[in-house]
C-alpha cells in the first residue's frame, strides 16, 4: 500500500484489485491529491493507470480531473482581487453596503471559466424599481473605474435584477445583485455537503464542465443551473446503489459517477417522481407534492431545501437533453471499460469518452500552470488599486478561511443567518421504492 494514502491507493505507485477496496467506509483523504511537488508537466507519462480495474481508474482519473481544473493560487488570489475592487467601488456608492460572494466561487466549486457572483446587502434599495436605480448608479461607477471593467448591462427586467460586467484585464465575468439572500443560503447548503460527503467537491466540477460540454448548463435556454446540479450530486450521494443488485464500491469515485449518471439517464421516472434532500433526503410523488406540470410532466422535480413550496427543476425545460446525455454518458463509460483491457494504457482514457478528445490535453495545460507556478510563483499586476491585497490561499489554491473580523463589511462569504434547515444523512430503501417504479426510456 502507498504510504500516506489511508484507504486509497494512487496508481502511480501500486495498483489493487477492485475487490480489496469494495466496502470500505471513508471518503478521499486531501494527502491522495495534495500538490506538493508533484511534477505536472509529466503528468501524461506517469498517468498510464497500468494494470487497473475499471472502477479504480476511472477513480483516479476524476480525482486527476479535480487537481487539474482546481485554481492555481494566481487565480484565486486574482478573483479575491478582483472582489476587493467591486467592494471598495460599492462602498463610496453605499456607505452601509456589505458586499459577498456567493455561488460556485464562494462554495470553492468553480471551475477556471466560472464567473463571480455578488450580491451587495444593506444598500438601501427595497423594491425592484430601487434595485434597478442603483445597478444603473453601479454601471455608471463601473465605466469609470480605475482596472477598468467593459460589457457593463444592467439586466432590470429579469426576477432578479443585476448588473454584469467584464474585468477588463483577467476577462473576468462578474455579476452583482442587490440584497438578495437566497444565494448566501444556497451556499451554506453546498458548504454543509462538501463536508457531509468527500465525493460531492469531486463530482460537482466535473459535471459542470460535463454540462458546459454541451450546452445544457444554461438556465436561460433550460439547462441545469448550479444550484440544480448540486441538488442532484447531494440526492444521488444520499442514496447510494442498492445491494444487491450493484456492486458497492464505497469511496470510488468512478462508481459514484456512473450511478449518478445511471439514476438521472435511466432509473428515475421523471413523470411521477421528484426529490428532496432535507432531512436525509427523499423521493416523492410529484402531483401529490403539488409539482405536476400536465403540459410538460417530464420535467425534473427537486424541492429547493430553503423553500420547500419552490420546485427547482421546474425551469430546466430542456432536461429531456440532459436525461439523455447521463443516459449516454453511463453506457459509453461502460463500454469504454470493457473495452479497457484491449486498449493501450493512456491519461483519461475513460473521461475522455465523456468530455472529448481534447481533455488531455486541456489537463496537460493545466498541470503546467500548477508546476509552473510552483517553480516559480507569479507576482500578480492585474491593474487593481494598489490598497486591494489579495487573501492568501490554500493547498487547494481556494481563499483561506477568514478569522471573525472586526467590521462586518470585511466579510468575504456571508453565511446564511440563522439555524440549517435540513439534514444531508443518507437515504434508504430499494431502487423501485426510490425512483418511482420503471422510468421511460431516455429522451422521451
Amino acid at each position: 500500500m502507498a504510504e500516506g494514502l489511508g484507504e486509497f491507493v494512487s496508481l502511480v505507485h501500486e495498483n489493487e484489485d477492485a475487490d480489496s477496496v469494495a466496502g470500505r467506509d471513508g471518503g478521499v483523504p486531501e494527502e491522495l491529491i495534495a500538490l506538493g511537488t508533484d511534477h505536472f508537466a509529466s503528468w501524461s507519462a506517469a498517468r498510464e493507470y497500468k494494470g487497473s480495474t475499471f472502477e479504480l481508474q476511472l477513480h483516479e482519473e476524476v480525482i486527476d480531473l479535480y487537481r487539474a481544473l482546481r485554481p492555481t493560487h494566481a487565480e484565486a488570489a486574482l478573483r479575491e482581487a478582483v472582489v476587493g475592487a467591486v467592494r471598495e467601488l460599492l462602498e463610496r456608492l453605499f456607505p452601509t453596503a456589505q458586499l459577498h460572494a456567493f455561488g460556485s466561487y464562494a462554495s470553492s466549486l468553480y471551475l477556471p471559466s466560472s464567473d463571480i457572483d455578488l450580491v451587495a446587502l444593506h444598500t438601501g434599495a427595497t423594491c425592484k424599481a430601487e434595485q434597478v436605480h442603483a445597478l444603473e448608479r453601479i454601471a455608471h461607477a463601473l465605466r469609470s473605474a480605475p482596472w477598468g471593467a467593459e460589457n457593463i448591462e444592467v439586466i432590470g427586467k429579469a426576477k432578479v435584477p443585476i448588473v454584469k460586467f467584464r474585468h477588463s484585464s483577467s476577462k473576468m465575468e462578474v455579476d452583482i445583485c442587490l440584497d438578495q439572500r437566497d444565494g448566501l443560503k444556497s451556499c451554506a447548503l453546498a458548504r454543509k455537503a462538501y463536508q457531509k460527503f468527500p465525493a460531492f467537491k469531486y463530482l460537482v466540477p466535473l459535471l459542470k464542465h460535463w454540462l458546459i460540454r454541451r450546452g445544457l448548463n444554461d438556465t436561460f435556454t433550460g439547462g441545469v443551473g448550479s444550484f440544480l446540479l448540486q441538488l442532484m450530486v447531494v440526492s444521488s450521494l444520499q442514496n447510494p446503489p442498492a445491494p444487491p443488485a450493484v456492486r458497492v464500491l464505497k469511496g470510488n469515485l468512478g462508481a459514484t459517477l456512473l450511478h449518478f449518471f445511471e439514476v438521472y439517464g435511466l432509473r428515475l421516472n421523471y413523470e411521477t417522481t421528484g426529490f428532496a434532500i432535507a432531512d436525509g433526503g427523499r423521493f416523492y410523488a410529484k402531483w401529490e407534492q403539488g409539482f405536476g406540470d400536465k403540459t410538460r410532466p417530464y420535467l425534473l422535480s427537486a424541492e429547493n431545501p430553503i423553500d420547500k413550496k419552490v420546485d427547482v427543476g421546474h425551469n430546466a425545460f430542456n432536461i429531456r437533453a440532459v436525461r439523455s446525455a447521463c443516459a449516454h454518458s453511463y453506457r459509453s463509460l461502460l463500454a469504454a471499460g470493457a473495452a479497457l483491457e484491449h486498449l493501450p494504457p493512456r491519461p483519461l482514457s475513460l473521461l475522455s469518452y465523456i468530455l472529448g478528445p481534447e481533455l488531455e490535453a486541456e489537463m496537460q495545460s493545466r498541470f503546467r500552470l500548477h508546476e509552473e507556478e510552483a517553480l516559480a510563483p507569479p507576482s500578480i499586476s492585474v491593474g487593481l488599486p494598489a490598497a486591494v491585497e489579495p487573501v492568501a490561499a490554500d493547498a487547494n489554491g481556494h481563499p483561506k478561511p477568514e478569522p471573525s473580523p472586526a467590521s462586518p463589511k470585511r466579510r468575504r462569504h456571508g453565511a446564511a443567518e440563522g439555524p440549517e434547515p435540513f439534514t444531508l444523512d443518507a437515504g434508504s430503501g430499494s431502487d423501485a421504492e426510490r425512483y418511482g417504479g420503471e422510468s421511460e426510456s431516455e429522451g422521451d
